[in-house]
């Protein structure tokens, strides 16, 4: 961090080639926290298990990107497990964009699907329902029925069908809000699909 300071446009390259396990270890682990410091290592011409032959040698990146990436979403992807869609939309949103498409991609579906499922919870179908058609191929991939019932959430021309949708999202809300120890919030809305459904 003092180096990052004191050298702000100046590349910082941290070399694990060599060393103990452990110094390689330590240098490898300090290094994935930053997004400043790149790795690397030396490669070259190898004919046997000893060294790499002299005047063969140059310096090659360590492919981090995608472990960096798992590293900071992993806690905002567990805030799924707890309902906390907002927490994680916010926390994925902070987390600057990788390099590499493949990993773009992974982190904007994160980002806009949390967001999609917190406009859900909060009752905001349009917007959630919005947010899973611009990923349609992959939406009818792996959330086909959480679409479909979006759909049925904001049908304009069946109203008995959207009434029905709404009950049961209600119920589903509900339960999320028990699990979440929320039980004012989950009586609540078992209080109003009963009324709703007498």
């Amino acid at each position: 961090e003092e180096i990052e300071r004191k050298f702000e446009n100046v590349p910082i390259l941290a070399d694990f080639t060599g060393g103990t396990k452990s110094m390689t270890a330590a240098l490898v682990t300090a290094v994935l926290e930053s997004d400043v410091i790149n790795l690397v290592f030396v490669t070259g011409n190898r004919p046997d298990l000893v060294r790499v032959r002299d005047g063969t040698e140059h310096s090659a990146p360590a492919a981090v990107e995608a472990i960096r990436l798992e590293r900071r979403m992993a806690p905002f992807l567990k805030a799924w497990g707890r309902f906390a869609y907002d927490e994680a939309h916010s926390g994925l949103a902070q987390i600057k964009s990788p390099n590499k498409p493949s990993l773009r991609t992974s982190l904007f579906f994160a980002r806009d699907f949390s967001e999609a499922f917190a406009a859900w919870d909060r009752f905001d179908h349009t917007q959630a329902k919005n947010k899973f058609e611009t990923y349609k191929p992959r939406v009818s991939q792996f959330w086909l029925d959480h679409y479909l019932f979006l759909k049925n959430l904001t049908e304009e021309n069946d109203a008995v069908k959207k009434d029905l949708a709404r009950i049961i999202d209600l119920h589903l809300n509900a339960q999320r809000r028990a699990k979440q120890g929320r039980y004012d919030d989950a009586v609540a809305r078992t209080y109003r699909i009963i009324e709703w459904t007498a």
